[in-house]
C-alpha cells in the first residue's frame, strides 16, 4: 500500500470519528434516534457525550496532517443548520473554536491524557476574520478534553456577511483551510 493511500485512509477515518464524536458531544439525543430510532434519556446522554470525546480524540490520533480549525459554536446565519438555533457572531463578542493538530502548549500536556488545566500553545497562533486580526484570550489544549485545541476570541470589526473568511497562522505558516463564519451588527 503506498504512502498517499495510508494518509487517505488515515484522513477519512480521523474525519469520520471525530465528526460522530461531535454529534455525541453536542446533539447526543439526535445522534440516539438516527442511530437507535430513539432518543437517549437519562445516564445515557452523559455516557454518549464521554463516547464523543473519545471518537473525537481516536480521530485526532488518526489525523495526518497539518493543523485544523474547526468551529464548534453556533455562529452560523439564521437557519443554516436544520434543528439547531444559530445567529451570525458580532464584532466585539467572544466566541470559541476547537482545533486539532497545533502543537505543543506550556505547560506540556502529554498526548493522550486528559488536560487538568489552562495552558498555551508554545508556538504564536493568529487567527482573523477577513484579513483583521481577532484578539485571543485563550489558546491552548481545551481542559477536560484530550487532544482537542480551544480557541477563545474577541470578534473584530468586519464588514457584516454570512461569509466572513477566517484564516489563521501558526508559528508564521498560514493554515490551508478554507473556513467562513456568519458575522453580523
Amino acid at each position: 500500500m503506498s504512502d498517499a493511500t495510508v494518509k487517505n485512509a488515515l484522513a477519512v477515518a480521523a474525519i469520520s470519528e471525530a465528526a460522530t464524536g461531535v454529534a455525541l458531544l453536542i446533539a447526543p439525543r439526535l445522534v440516539g434516534q438516527l442511530l437507535l430510532g430513539e432518543q437517549l434519556a437519562g445516564v445515557a446522554v452523559p455516557v454518549a457525550r464521554v463516547a464523543g470525546i473519545a471518537l473525537i480524540a481516536l480521530g485526532i490520533a488518526c489525523w495526518p496532517g497539518s493543523p485544523l480549525l474547526g468551529m464548534l459554536t453556533y455562529v452560523a446565519p439564521t437557519g443554516a443548520v436544520n434543528g439547531i438555533t444559530s445567529r451570525p457572531a458580532r464584532p466585539g463578542e467572544t466566541i470559541t473554536l476547537y482545533g486539532i493538530g497545533f502543537g505543543p502548549v506550556i505547560p506540556d500536556t502529554p498526548a493522550g491524557q486528559i488536560v487538568q488545566g489552562s495552558n498555551q500553545l508554545a508556538a504564536t497562533l493568529q487567527i482573523s476574520f477577513a484579513g483583521t486580526p481577532a484578539n485571543l484570550s485563550y489558546q491552548g489544549l481545551a481542559p477536560g478534553a484530550v487532544g482537542l485545541y480551544q480557541f477563545n476570541l474577541v470578534v473584530p470589526t468586519v464588514a457584516a456577511s454570512d461569509a466572513v473568511p477566517v484564516t489563521f497562522t501558526l508559528g508564521g505558516v498560514a493554515g490551508t483551510q478554507q473556513l467562513f463564519t456568519a458575522v453580523r451588527n
